[in-house]
């Protein structure tokens, strides 16, 4: 796939999730989702992830309401370091 068509439609995907207050489990279902592009785009750039994820949280933070948490976003990333890990230990 062509890396700008990726890069344009993940901007896009984070501008509509954050135009709007959604429910919790549908925001975390957009998360889930932006979290899985935002994987392909950095690719093994670790750092360019890191930032990204970031800037991701800092952009859907606004819309948490109350002490609801982003589990997909925690799942996400924790998964993603573990499988990190488990490659860089081979």
């Amino acid at each position: 796939m062509d890396e700008g068509v990726l890069n344009a439609y993940y901007s896009r995907a984070v501008a509509l999730t954050t135009r709007a207050i959604l429910p919790l489990k549908d925001l975390n279902a957009r998360t889930e989702r932006l979290l899985e592009i935002l994987e392909v785009i950095s690719r093994e750039n670790g750092e360019f992830y890191a930032s990204q994820i970031k800037w991701l949280l800092s952009q859907i933070e606004a819309h948490v309401t109350g002490n609801g948490i982003i589990d997909a976003a925690i799942k996400g990333i924790l998964l993603r370091l573990r499988v990190g890990e488990l490659i860089a230990s081979r």
